[in-house]
């Protein structure tokens, strides 16, 4: 009988079969940590945007008069047209705030939208203005 020194054709195709398998397998978690690092800076986007825009209704809001966008406490109300000195992308949508109310507080829920990579591209952030912060003391 007859030793081989070498590999058969079945025991070379097995290797390749498993190599390739192993290769597709790497090849995927790098498409994948691709999409997710994406959607991860559109949602770091969308956070900042909202804070921004946050920010600005509250540096807006003063008890004493309404100019400067029309923003006093009494008068804060849904669906304020965006500031314009804001710079969203454009795969971004602001959608119109909603506002309620409760004894001296007001809460602005604000949801930013966007296109792109993931199901989950929504961002919402609540945040509650009340008078006593924006009060100027004499």
């Amino acid at each position: 009988m007859k030793k081989s020194k070498g590999m058969s054709l079945v025991e070379i195709l097995i290797a390749v079969f498993l190599l390739s398998v192993a290769l597709l397998a790497i090849a995927s978690s790098f498409a994948s940590s691709t999409s997710l690092m994406a959607h991860t800076v559109d949602r770091e986007k969308a956070t900042l945007l909202a804070v921004e825009i946050m920010d600005y209704i509250g540096s807006q809001i003063d008890t004493d008069q309404t100019d400067d966008w029309g923003l006093s406490y009494d008068d804060l109300k849904d669906s304020l047209e965006n500031p314009e000195s804001m710079d969203v992308p454009n795969n971004f949508t602001v959608l119109p705030w909603s506002l309620s109310s409760e004894d001296h507080l007001r809460t602005v829920n604000l949801t930013i939208t966007w296109d792109g990579v993931g199901q989950n591209n929504s961002v919402v952030i609540e945040r509650a203005f009340s008078p006593i912060g924006n009060v100027n003391v004499d």
